[in-house]
């Protein structure tokens, strides 16, 4: 039985949808993914010229960050003088390993895919209660057991947050990733054959997640990765590659990639990827209440995700010559605070964003 579009088979082809790497080449699976890259820079498509200059979204981010951090100090008070009506409370996340098949489209539906998603029409409802077995996780002393306990939690958090918009849908349905802690390498479905090195993914073969306890040591901005619950937004991103497998975002997108030139389809990858950062501001702004996000915390977790981009992971930073498939550090930064201020889902509609907004 064929996976997603007739005549594709989506599960077993190519590399994850890992985190981007730096350096003036970037290749490989660090970078690359099934249907276009991960979360921190590299390139399935290296190479490539100037970009035309584009105005920069860093004006718009200025703003949300004034807006988001009115909002952690509004759920304080909030806490303080009432506490949470979680929403969606009686929902019991389904355990890892419930594989199904990603639903069957036909090619005439690739755009509306993209740009008219069902996912996009869903509000998300907020706040939702998280679970965390260990709280204070400290990613430096932490066993691999208790790393995949802390993110087998992330993702049932995640179910649970989600999981009314996807019903809402009236066609998708999630599945909760087995997760996977590694340490150098590791062997995936995806990727052809090829060990997949120290990363964060999603591998669409086997809707299964991997997380690295190296990643933090592959570039010096990647060092913040061990700080307090910047792995949440990491795995929120991923579980976000899950939703775009599990709405046909991943596959209509890989199909149009594979439809125009290298730079169509690095634009195209980038769009994913930010869209993947905003449903991860999303996630963290539905359970901020219940994980008890500091402002600290979420400083934090915002300067990972600007030092993520491809500009700065290849130390050039704001360089409107560096053309990546995940997106400079300001247009991620843009997106994931688009997530952390909306409870409409269509604004993660990036597939409809203007060019310089996912630069």
């Amino acid at each position: 039985m064929s996976q997603g579009f007739p005549g594709q088979q989506w599960q077993g082809a190519g590399p994850a949808w890992g985190q981007p790497q730096g350096g003036p080449a970037p290749s490989g699976q660090f970078g690359g993914g099934q249907f276009g890259g991960g979360q921190f820079g590299g390139g399935q498509f290296p190479g490539g010229g100037p970009a035309p200059k584009r105005r920069s979204p860093v004006p718009l981010i200025v703003g949300a960050l004034a807006v988001v951090a009115l909002a952690m100090i509004g759920l304080g008070l909030y806490s303080v003088l009432g506490g949470p009506d979680y929403q969606n409370d009686d929902y019991v996340p389904p355990p890892p390993g419930d594989v199904k098949p990603f639903p069957d489209a036909e090619v005439s539906e690739v755009d509306m895919l993209l740009t008219a998603n069902p996912l996009y029409s869903q509000q998300l409802a907020t706040p939702i209660r998280c679970d965390l077995s260990i709280p204070d996780l400290n990613l430096e002393t932490a066993s691999d057991a208790d790393v995949k306990t802390y993110i087998d939690d992330l993702m049932a958090c995640n179910m649970r947050v989600w999981d009314q918009p996807f019903r809402g849908t009236n066609r998708f349905e999630l599945v909760r990733p087995v997760v996977n802690v590694y340490h150098d390498s590791v062997s995936t479905p995806c990727g052809g054959g090829e060990r997949m090195g120290p990363n964060a993914a999603y591998c669409p073969a086997n809707q299964q997640v991997y997380y690295s306890r190296k990643i933090h040591e592959l570039h010096p901005n990647l060092a913040i990765m061990t700080q307090p619950h910047v792995i949440d937004e990491v795995m929120a991103h991923e579980f976000g590659h899950a939703m775009q497998g599990r709405t046909l975002i991943l596959q209509a997108n890989y199909y149009q990639q594979r439809q125009g030139d290298r730079q169509a389809a690095l634009e195209l990858s980038r769009r994913a990827e930010v869209q993947a950062d905003c449903f991860a501001g999303m996630y963290l702004q539905a359970v901020a209440e219940s994980v008890g996000y500091t402002q600290s915390d979420i400083d934090t977790i915002m300067e990972s995700v600007r030092l993520g981009g491809d500009d700065n992971l290849r130390n050039r930073p704001d360089d409107p010559g560096v053309l990546g498939d995940h997106g400079h550090g300001a247009s991620r930064l843009y997106w994931h605070q688009v997530g952390l201020t909306s409870t409409d889902i269509g604004s993660c509609n990036t597939f409809t964003a203007p060019a310089e907004h996912v630069r």
